[in-house]
């Protein structure tokens, strides 16, 4: 009887057994998936505590069910195959959201897949070596766990009823959750990665994006998202003036804090450090949720984008009243400029779209240029030139320009030796940032010197370089902060700027939809005067 009883009155005493020591194993992998979804999953919106203590908790809950089965289901180098997947992959999500500050979403890459190659190449600038070697270490303490689990209890086929009760739970759960309690079709109207995610993870937050956000849908809730516009600044500032010619500049990377910076004596950017006294000047957040795109797309629109993919991306979305379209009906000649392959994220089409006579892409540029481009496409150098070139033509009708420049893109190792300033010899991200930086700035220099008396010329940065001062929200949400310039060369618009050192152009509070918004009001306030 007493033998009996110690080994085990039944099969399942022996099921119940031979899992005991392969818990340790399947307790820190579902730790593991909890834990990368919970630094990835930042809430974008206010949820009461029960419902995220609640969707949390469930969301562990399913990690938990999941790691049991793939330990007892599995044979050993299934089980291997599994975690060095799942290694590579939380290695590619934690990077993904370092850089962007979101969950990667499936339907962002579906729609954005040529982006793949950029963020490839971009990688070095933003990689983390101690990410890696962390998912690294978790990767041999599973298998160290798994091994030991092994040497001390029957495989885990012996196990088959716990298993597939496992298995039962987890479909059970995972169906009541999407189905019913937080039902994942609610990606068609206001559901995000970051929401949902909270509850179902990865995997199924990207089956309901995949199900739920077709094209309708992304088209819906891009234009939800269009409705927010902003005249905020209008209200302290009088419209701008607007004359004949017209240049806007969004510049590739470039840091509020670059402008401060210095080395030695010197400043980093002298030209742009020193403009800052003769323009209307800003401290302003900006608008990159999807991608640098998502900058030029508010300047142009003066409205958000897409919550979801580069909006440019979205057939059918609507462009009627973009600041070329509103510029020509004045009698403007408008003309678009980027170094880059105008296909890249269809800028070429939606810029067609939005009513720009004239794009030179990179295609259209190679010509002028009589080079070789680098990775990213013409240097801003001579993009600058071919702009200067038209805005001097003093035959023409009124001109607006929209320049991009893309010299300072990451990983910021584009550069000519001959070029480098600051760095000889760069050994990081940063020195290679600065280096270009100081590039963009001496060739803006060239190029604001060189126009016409009398330009007005609106200058602001798509995002941050990443590799600077960080910051972020209440919500532990990253912020970036860019600088935004109104000036003419000839005339001093600090000294008429009211809000001049106040709290509104100082704090950041200020976002690149509310200076967009300032700009297209200007333009309706001057053809109604």
């Amino acid at each position: 009887m007493h033998r009996f009883l110690r080994l085990g009155a039944s099969p399942r005493a022996r099921d119940v057994r031979s899992f005991v020591p392969f818990l340790p194993v399947i307790v820190f992998f579902a730790a593991e998936l909890w834990a990368v979804q919970e630094l990835t999953f930042p809430p974008d919106r206010p949820m009461e505590t029960f419902h995220l203590v609640a969707g949390k908790t469930l969301r562990g809950v399913l990690d938990l069910l999941f790691a049991t089965v793939v330990v007892l289901s599995l044979r050993r180098w299934f089980v291997y195959s599994v975690w060095t997947v799942w290694t590579i992959v939380a290695t590619v999500l934690l990077h993904y959201f370092r850089c962007f500050d979101r969950p990667l979403s499936i339907v962002m890459l579906l729609n954005q897949w040529e982006g793949v190659p950029v963020a490839l190449r971009s990688a070095p600038a933003v990689f983390d070596w101690l990410i890696c070697a962390t998912l690294v270490g978790t990767l041999g303490v599973k298998v160290g766990l798994y091994l030991l689990a092994r040497g001390r209890a029957a495989p885990p086929r012996r196990v088959g009823p716990l298993r597939t009760l496992a298995g039962a739970a987890y479909v059970t759960l995972l169906l009541g959750l999407g189905f019913f309690a937080d039902p994942l079709r609610q990606f068609r109207t206001h559901g995000t990665m970051s929401r949902m995610g909270t509850t179902f993870g990865y995997v199924w937050s990207w089956v309901g994006e995949y199900a739920y956000l077709g094209g309708e849908e992304l088209l819906d809730r891009a234009l939800v998202a269009g409705r927010s516009h902003s005249d905020r600044l209008l209200s302290v500032e009088p419209p701008l003036r607007i004359p004949e010619r017209v240049v806007v500049v969004q510049v590739e990377s470039l840091d509020y804090e670059v402008l401060d910076l210095k080395i030695g004596d010197e400043h980093v950017t002298p030209f742009l450090s020193a403009l800052r006294d003769q323009s209307m000047f800003f401290k302003v957040r900006a608008v990159h949720q999807n991608g640098s795109s998502d900058a030029d797309f508010v300047m142009l629109m003066a409205r958000m984008p897409s919550p979801d993919v580069v909006t440019y991306n979205i057939r059918g979305y609507p462009y009627a009243d973009s600041l070329p379209a509103l510029l020509s009906e004045r009698g403007y000649e408008t003309a678009a400029f980027h170094g880059n392959w105008g296909g890249f994220f269809h800028r070429d089409h939606a810029f067609n779209r939005m009513g720009f006579s004239s794009l030179y892409f990179r295609g259209a540029l190679s010509d002028r240029y009589g080079s070789d481009p680098l990775f990213w496409g013409i240097p801003d150098a001579a993009v600058l030139d071919v702009s200067k070139q038209l805005m001097c033509n003093e035959d023409s009708r009124p001109m607006f320009h929209f320049v991009i420049t893309v010299t300072s893109h990451a990983p910021f190792d584009m550069l000519p030796e001959a070029e480098r300033e600051l760095y000889l010899d760069p050994s990081s991200a940063r020195e290679n940032y600065l280096n270009t930086i100081r590039y963009v700035d001496r060739a803006l220099q060239r190029y604001v010197s060189a126009l016409p008396e009398g330009t007005l010329v609106i200058l602001y940065a798509d995002h941050e370089s990443g590799v600077l001062t960080s910051h972020v929200d209440e919500r532990g949400r990253r912020i970036e902060y860019i600088p935004f310039f109104i000036f003419q060369p000839s005339v001093n618009l600090a000294e008429v700027q009211r809000t001049r050192g106040k709290p509104i152009t100082t704090s950041g509070e200020l976002t690149l939809l509310d200076l967009s918004g300032y700009v297209r009001n200007s333009i309706l306030s001057h053809s109604s005067g």
